[in-house]
């Protein structure tokens, strides 16, 4: 029943008519496994993401360090980010963010560090895209999770078309299998995805865990550098004079908090919590979320479309954050699920 309620939506949306001249690109980057307790707004003692701080300075920007995660991996963190529901809703087709920014008129582009095409079937939810390249792909000549792919990706975009840029970036630098290029800042560092669980059992004290958390650390100060040569290659390239920037995760990370580590297996804060960045170049955000008490990542495709004046899908259950929905302001819920383990924060 959902997949044919999904259908009818997608059979009645109406895009805006007639479309403005002045829609902003929008640059969505989603960074791999990126803690929201690392980003400049948070009281961790290391300041990894200064660059990024910078950006936000330079910009009108909303920020959200509370977010939650819809699960704890990316095979359903991208999909509920994308198609704004939680993972009991889920539909084989879903209406995505990329498939209603088209309608009203976007050109969708995607350069994505890491297997998108194998992975779970991650691919099938970007049918939407004008243009899609991943880790895999044949003329990448670097590993397939280095964010150096993306990097290059930006200098060589052929962007001939006059139609308003949805540009999608996915980083692995934070993750356990990316590749850094950058001089480590904090050692000595060892990558826990090397370790047995047998090697894991055994770290009991936080100067045992510190070598763990500071190679986490290199990879987040490696988000740093990429975001940063990204959005100087894009304003080079005049692509930030009207421009709306995203910068959050499909999920976070366990670093041995409770005896855990990686993702994919709790629901633990760590790896449920996701930062939200919305920046704004060459105007003024509409909207200021800073003190929604509960919100989800699936509220991130209606608020950007709402920040542009794109009407939302009404099967989508996300909201556009501070648009006037002051009733889900004060008694909202929101879900989360992996496997076996299902919660609900209210």
């Amino acid at each position: 029943r959902l997949a044919q309620v999904e259908e009818s939506a997608r059979k009645a949306y109406q895009p805006i008519s007639p479309q403005p001249k002045n829609l902003p690109n929008i640059i969505f980057i989603v960074v791999d496994a990126l803690r929201a307790d690392r980003m400049p707004d948070s009281e961790y003692q290391r300041q990894l993401l200064p660059k990024l701080r910078e950006w936000e300075a330079s910009s009108s920007t909303a920020t959200h360090s509370g977010m939650h995660g819809a699960c704890a991996e990316s095979s359903c963190g991208l999909k509920a980010l994308f198609s704004s529901r939680n993972l009991d809703e889920f539909v084989d087709e879903p209406i995505t963010l990329q498939e209603v920014l088209k309608w009203n008129g976007y050109q969708i582009v995607m350069r994505l560090s890491g297997d998108h095409t194998n992975f779970y079937g991650l691919k099938e939810i970007y049918k939407s895209a004008d243009s899609y390249a991943d880790g895999t792909d044949r003329e990448n000549k670097w590993y397939v999770n280095s964010d150096q792919f993306v990097i290059d990706a930006i200098h060589s975009l052929d962007l001939k078309s006059k139609k308003p840029l949805f540009l999608q970036l996915h980083l692995m630098s934070c993750h356990g299998l990316s590749e850094k290029h950058s001089i480590p800042s904090f050692v000595p560092a060892i990558n826990h995805y090397r370790l047995s669980q047998e090697q894991k059992n055994k770290i009991k004290t936080e100067d045992q865990r510190q070598p763990y958390l500071n190679a986490y650390d290199n990879g987040v100060a490696n988000v740093n550098s990429v975001i940063d040569q990204v959005l100087r290659g894009l304003k080079d390239r005049r692509l930030l004079e009207n421009a709306i920037v995203v910068v959050t995760a499909d999920h976070g990370e366990m670093l041995g908090e409770r005896g855990e580590w990686g993702h994919s297996r709790s629901v633990w804060q760590p790896v449920l919590r996701v930062p939200f960045v919305l920046m704004r170049f060459g105007g003024s955000l509409r909207t200021n979320f800073t003190d929604y008490p509960v919100v989800s990542q699936i509220d991130i495709a209606p608020t950007i479309l709402e920040e542009i004046g794109v009407p939302v899908p009404p099967v989508w259950t996300g909201i556009g954050l501070d648009f006037g929905h002051e009733a889900s302001r004060q008694q909202r819920e929101v879900r989360f699920q992996q496997h076996k383990h299902i919660g609900l924060i209210k």
